[in-house]
């Protein structure tokens, strides 16, 4: 990825509020009442609003904020990085992933959600590439695709594709990250992940599946199925836009995307003299 191009993807307050809103469902239908998971929950939330400098009971933002970790090392900038406890880790991130296997309607999917985006907002260096490894070593990237179906929830579609993105970052994590996209791949994720980010109707939607498209599209097919989609078209509209959301994720989208061409015709050239026996 071109060093100028944003990776990082941080959830806005208005897009987690929604998707916290899923929460008490489950707890309703087991007990009638907010369950010790359920306020586990709600607590994490919490904490990953005050390390982005805001709160639950803020004026909501009105639109997506991006760069999450400059905002938490401008405010904590002595604040060292602890990697999670190991014991934690090995024993909540599975239940969090294996969480994620319900429908998309369902309050458990909503919870593993904000817990796993704030998990991974709070690490950085070798802690986040720990807790993104676990993640993907989980399933996480299998249980995600099917979260993108069109018809789901769009606050279910926001925390997705911002923790689909996130793992897919080199930025995040750049130990991993290559292989998060790799079983994108295998999971066939990329084609629902484009159509969030042509189709869907819901901005914020568009926003982070943009973001996402971005952090994967080093692949050629992928390069392909978009220009057959007519997204280069829609990507070169966002740039003159003046979208502030908007037109940094579809610029460096563009630039990944010629990188890409790039790299697939050097490829192909140094093939070609190899088989002509004009490479060593």
């Amino acid at each position: 990825m071109s060093a100028s191009v944003p990776e990082l993807i941080r959830i806005d307050t208005n897009a987690l509020d929604a998707l916290r809103s899923l929460l008490p469902t489950l707890g309703d239908e087991r007990s009638g009442g907010k369950s010790e998971d359920d306020s586990r929950s709600e607590s994490s939330a919490s904490c990953y609003y005050s390390c982005a400098g805001s709160s639950p009971g803020a004026t909501p933002r009105a639109s997506p904020q991006w760069g999450r970790r400059d905002l938490v090392r401008a405010e904590f900038p002595a604040a060292p990085c602890a990697a999670p406890d190991d014991g934690s880790l090995a024993t909540e991130v599975p239940s969090l992933v294996e969480a994620l296997a319900s429908t998309a309607d369902d309050g458990a999917t909503a919870a593993a959600l904000v817990d796993l985006v704030g998990l991974l907002d709070t690490c950085y260096g070798d802690a986040a590439s720990g807790v993104c490894a676990l993640m993907c070593a989980h399933g996480a990237i299998d249980r995600l695709v099917p979260l993108l179906e069109p018809s789901g929830s769009p606050a279910v579609h926001h925390g997705a594709l911002v923790l689909l993105g996130n793992l897919c970052s080199s930025d995040v994590d750049a130990v991993g990250a290559r292989n998060a996209r790799r079983l994108l791949r295998q999971a066939s994720g990329f084609v629902p992940l484009l159509s969030l980010m042509l189709d869907s109707e819901d901005y914020h939607t568009r926003v982070y599946a943009l973001g996402a498209v971005q952090n994967v599209c080093g692949e050629i097919d992928y390069v392909y199925e978009m220009q057959q989609r007519g997204a280069v078209e829609r990507l070169q509209a966002l740039v003159a836009s003046g979208d502030a959301n908007l037109e940094p994720y579809a610029r460096g989208t563009l630039i990944n995307m010629r990188e890409t061409i790039l790299r697939a015709a050097a490829e192909r050239r140094m093939q070609r003299e190899s088989h002509e026996g004009r490479w060593p």
